[in-house]
């Protein structure tokens, strides 16, 4: 699913709207494994989710693609 611009999109748009933070961990943490396409994403869980543990899994899912490339 490496570089599926689809899959982000449909993880984006459902990212922000579950109520459930462990919810959007999983998605950021599945938004790794989509590479560069999923960078825009990233960046607004990263600064934009009201959970501490969203942003840093963000921050985090940004630095290891960003390093992997």
């Amino acid at each position: 699913i490496a570089g599926d611009d689809s899959s982000v999109t449909k993880v984006e748009n459902r990212l922000p709207d579950d109520p459930d933070e462990l919810v959007r961990v999983v998605a950021v943490e599945h938004l790794i494994h989509l590479g560069k396409s999923a960078i825009p994403a990233l960046e607004l869980a990263a600064v934009e989710d009201e959970d501490d543990i969203v942003r840093n899994t963000a921050r985090r899912a940004l630095r290891e693609i960003k390093e992997s490339t």
